[in-house]
This record gives C-alpha cells, sequence and structure tokens, in this order.
C-alpha cells in the first residue's frame, strides 16, 4: 500500500531541488563547466530522439516532411526573438540593472508584452502563407508532401512564441550566473520532444513529432522561472509606449537579426537543395548537422554564453580588457574542439551505426549520413568559435560587421553547394576524388556531401574573416591566435592519426557485427586518439589544458 510521505519531506524535497535550479554561478569557467555538463545531458537526449527518429522513420519522406516543417517557425523566432535578446537584451539589460533594478523590471515587461504580441501576430500571417511558402523552402517534394509539411509547419508556429518568452528569461537568468536551470530547459525540451516520438507518431505520424515539440517548449518556460523569480524578477506587462530602453534593444538587435536570418536562410537554402538530390537527402543532412552541434554547442556555445556578461563587463572597462578575455576564452574552446573535429572525421562511421544505425535506418543512410558527418567535421572548429567572436562584436555594440560577414559566408556557401551537388552528379575526377575521400561512392544520393562542405568551408571564411576585423577594432590579438590554432592542429592531427591506426590495428580482433561490438570499436579509437593528444598537450605544456581543468571556482577563470 502507498503511504505518503510526511509534508515536511516533500517541502525539504522541493526545497532542495529549488536550490539546485537557482543555483548561481561565480566564474565563467565553473559557468562553461555546468553548461557544458548540462549541454552533453541535452545533447545525449537529443541523440536518443534523432536514433528514435531514425529507427522509426528511417532516412525518407516523413523526416524530410518533419525537417522542412522546422524550417519556417525557427526562422520567425530567430528574426523576432533571438535577433533581439541575443544582441541587444543583455548589453541593456546589465547596464541599467546597475543604475535603477526597479526600472529594469519594468523595462522587461515592456520588452516581453512587445515580443510577445509581435511573435502572435507573425505567427498567425505565416499560418495564412504555409501552404505558398512551403513549395518555395522544399522544391523537390511532391504535392502531398508538401500538404503534409504545411501541417507541421502550421502547428510548429506555436513553439517561436513560448520559446521568445523563455529566450527572455533565460538572458536574465545567465545575467544572474543562474546557468543550471538555463541549462536544463533544453534537457526538458528534448523531454518533450521524446514524449511525442514514443506515444503520438504511431497515430499521427509526423504531427506526433510536432505534438511533442510544442510541449517541449512549454517545459522550457516552465523550468526557467524559478531562478528568474529568484533573479528578482517582477512582470509588470504593457506594450505601448516603448521605453527608451527597449528601443535601444531593438537598434541594437536589427542587425543582429537580420545576421541571423541570414544563417537561416542559408539553412534553408540548404535544405532546399537538399530536397532536390533525393528522397531522404534533407533527413541525412539534418541528422549529420546534429551530430556536428555535439562539439560546437557544448563546447563553442557553451563557452559563449558563459562568457558573455563578461564580455559586456569587459568592454566597458577597456578593449585591452576585452582582448584578453576574448583571447584567453578562444583558446581553451581550440584546446577543446580541435581533437573533436579530427576524432568525428576517422570515427564517424562507427559513431553514425551506434547513433542512428536501427530499425528502419538502413545501411545506405548510414553511410550517406557518414560521409555528410565528415564533410560537417571539417567546420567544427568554424562552428565552434563563431559564436564566441560574435559576442566579442555584441560587447562593442557592433552588431554591423557580423552582418555583413555572415552576408559573404551566404553567398559563398549558397553558391558552392549548388554548383557543388552539380559538379558531383557529373562523372568527372572532381566528383570521383569527393566520392572516394568520404567514402560515398556508388551510393545514390551522394551529392548531398556538397551542401554540408560547402558549409563548412563558409563557415571558416566567415570565422577568419571576424577574427581579422577583431583585431583591426584592437579588440583581439590575432596573431596569438594563429600561434595557438597551429599549436592545437599539429596536436589534434597526431590524434586522429593514432585513432585511425588503433581502429585499423583491433579491427580484426573487435568484430563490428553487433551495435556493442561497433560500440567498442569506436571507444577503443577515441581513446587512444584522446590519449595521445592530452599526452602532447602534458608532454609540451599547453597552458590551455591547466586553465580548462584547474581551478574553475577562482573568479579570474
Amino acid at each position: 500500500m502507498f503511504v505518503m510521505p510526511p509534508f515536511s519531506k516533500i517541502n525539504g524535497s522541493l526545497d532542495r531541488a529549488m536550490r539546485v535550479i537557482t543555483w548561481q554561478s561565480k566564474t565563467v569557467t565553473l559557468a562553461a563547466i555546468t553548461l557544458a555538463v548540462m549541454s552533453l545531458g541535452a545533447k545525449g537526449l537529443g541523440l536518443v530522439r534523432d536514433r528514435l527518429l531514425a529507427a522509426t522513420f528511417g532516412a525518407g519522406d516523413t523526416l524530410d516532411i518533419y525537417y522542412v516543417g522546422f524550417r519556417i517557425p525557427d526562422l520567425l523566432f530567430n528574426l523576432l526573438a533571438l535577433g533581439a535578446v541575443s544582441a541587444g537584451f543583455l548589453p541593456v539589460f546589465t547596464e541599467l540593472y546597475e543604475k535603477n533594478k526597479d526600472e529594469v523590471w519594468r523595462m522587461v515587461g515592456n520588452f516581453v508584452s512587445v515580443l510577445f504580441f509581435g511573435l502572435i501576430f507573425a505567427a498567425a500571417v505565416l499560418w495564412l502563407l504555409a501552404p505558398l511558402l512551403v513549395p518555395l523552402i522544399a522544391p523537390g517534394f511532391a504535392p502531398e508532401k508538401i500538404a503534409r509539411a504545411v501541417m507541421v509547419t502550421r502547428l510548429l508556429l506555436f513553439s517561436p512564441i513560448l520559446l521568445g518568452v523563455s529566450s527572455v528569461l533565460s538572458s536574465v537568468v545567465q545575467h544572474g550566473g543562474r546557468f543550471f536551470s538555463y541549462a536544463i530547459a533544453p534537457m526538458v525540451y528534448n523531454v518533450g520532444i521524446i514524449a511525442g516520438i514514443v506515444f503520438f507518431t504511431d497515430r499521427f505520424s509526423e504531427k506526433g513529432i510536432a505534438f511533442g515539440v510544442l510541449a517541449g517548449a512549454c517545459l522550457h518556460v516552465a523550468v526557467q522561472i524559478p531562478a528568474v523569480l529568484r533573479s528578482g524578477f517582477r512582470f509588470v506587462p504593457h506594450a505601448w509606449p516603448l521605453y527608451d530602453s527597449v528601443k535601444e534593444i531593438i537598434r541594437l538587435s536589427l542587425p543582429r537579426t537580420a545576421n541571423l536570418v541570414v544563417n537561416q536562410l542559408i539553412l534553408t537554402a540548404m535544405a532546399a537543395i537538399a530536397s532536390t538530390v533525393a528522397a531522404g537527402s534533407v533527413a541525412i543532412f539534418m541528422l549529420a548537422e546534429n551530430l556536428k552541434a555535439l562539439p560546437a554547442d557544448m563546447i563553442g556555445v557553451s563557452f559563449a554564453i558563459a562568457a558573455f556578461p563578461a564580455f559586456t563587463r569587459a568592454a566597458i572597462v577597456s578593449r585591452e580588457n576585452l582582448s584578453e578575455l576574448l583571447l584567453r576564452t578562444l583558446q581553451r574552446v581550440l584546446f577543446l574542439v580541435m581533437p573533436a573535429s579530427v576524432l568525428i572525421y576517422v570515427l564517424r562511421a562507427q559513431m553514425v551505426r551506434v547513433l542512428y544505425g536501427a530499425g528502419a535506418f538502413s545501411w545506405e543512410d548510414t553511410r550517406l549520413t557518414a560521409a555528410a558527418a565528415a564533410a560537417f567535421a571539417i567546420g567544427i572548429v568554424g562552428f565552434s568559435v563563431l559564436p564566441i567572436l560574435i559576442r566579442g562584436f555584441f560587447a562593442l555594440k557592433d552588431t554591423i560587421t557580423p552582418l555583413l560577414i555572415a552576408v559573404v559566408s551566404a553567398v559563398v556557401a549558397i553558391g558552392g553547394a549548388l554548383g557543388g551537388v552539380e559538379l558531383l552528379r557529373g562523372a568527372n575526377i572532381v566528383s570521383v576524388v569527393v566520392k572516394m575521400l568520404f567514402r560515398a561512392d556508388g551510393l545514390a544520393g551522394s551529392e548531398i556531401i556538397a551542401v554540408p562542405l560547402t558549409l563548412s568551408f563558409a563557415v571558416m571564411l566567415q570565422c577568419v574573416l571576424l577574427i581579422i576585423a577583431l583585431g583591426a577594432a584592437g579588440a583581439l590579438r590575432v596573431r596569438r591566435i594563429g600561434v595557438s590554432f597551429a599549436r592545437f592542429l599539429m596536436a589534434a592531427l597526431a590524434s586522429g592519426a593514432s585513432a585511425w591506426f588503433a581502429l585499423h590495428l583491433f579491427g580484426s580482433s573487435i568484430q563490428t557485427d553487433t551495435l556493442l561490438r561497433v560500440f567498442v570499436h569506436g571507444m577503443t579509437g577515441g581513446i587512444v586518439g584522446i590519449g595521445v593528444y592530452i599526452f602532447i598537450a602534458l608532454l609540451f605544456r599547453f597552458p590551455e589544458l591547466a586553465g580548462v581543468f584547474k581551478n574553475p571556482f577562482r573568479r579570474n577563470s
């Protein structure tokens, strides 16, 4: 018989849970470690989500429809919410918070009200226009597939409204150093999507996944409320007139919003190009992109989010202070992501087979996804440092320069993908060499490799241009970044070579006919590669090794 525990015990458990959720970090490194660990949990759940999707539907029409259905809602979120919050809100909030704590919450109420009603209006317009817009972003879809994608798009248009409000709450908790609740939000978001896959897809197919997305968005908001309240948040709704500080946020956010729209248009264009290759190509591209996001988000985005409040405070003091902090952050991220990039390239087949190779996900799907993941691996360093470089400009209240550079990157990415797909379709030496290098020769739809490959080159170009621009602005020591990059690259290449030799050395003794054996095979290569990288770092006394793993509680770390 179930016996209800005493109220005092329930109350005590809830109190302990609230203390964990509202815990406050005091240093950039500790905050980044917290975010990275929680991001690992979120990415782990994301991999469970993707494995369920791959096993249930395979790389076919249903997954294509689901991923295309995300494009318009994601564009809306980036256009009206993420741009304003990521570029303008936190610097303005930080400055106003130091001057007048009562006034800052009235400003937040004004901003949230405007954002909420703006998102509702825009979602309603896009709901009506969805039948016209979806064919533009999926020109390779048949009419029946278009109709299903329109339905998913309309369902998912509710999620930007919820996530837009949640993004404001996220900035408030970041300012207060309460990164735990911020970091746990993506985890519960993925829990909602997984629940949709498990409980609703049998009856509703791709619409069931959309139901899970909406449930996850609700959880994303709810989990941050305790930390926001602990930060002193008081919501006073009023949409008009606009506060001067809200106008400042909008002014700062316009170039950043345009930047994000450019990035979203790149992804939308890439999905459109992929839709013309073969059935399942959109799914292949997105599954490989999710694999690339593991180190890029867990390391690069975690450090960027953790360091951004410190960037804004350092920029107020001097550009020299910002330069030193930006350099130290970039060095730590490069130290961590460089071996990840090389090892994902070497271990791509094992990773894809373990993560996605089940159920309806065929061996051909596995080979194509592994090839696309290898193409993405080339750009992992760029994808990881990009959010840090952009936030360096935001700390300087410069949102124009990143926008202009993003436009250049977009032209390179889209033009390269269009030309690359056509080039790989033909019988020419480039097509033969590329397919051989990525082990996709003989596979139908192997032209999809051109899409992530050109995207990787474009993002690396974008990072180089941003670094040069920061150096010209006196906010970054370019030469020291170049030296650090060279050191880490040599060590990472040695790490990758060691992992490759380990795979071939133990390949004959470790059978790869079961999931567990494939995992052991890949893990063996990974452990050897990581071990070699750490050995080189110790041998040559890389200071970043100590900077990442020592004294995370020190305030200057």
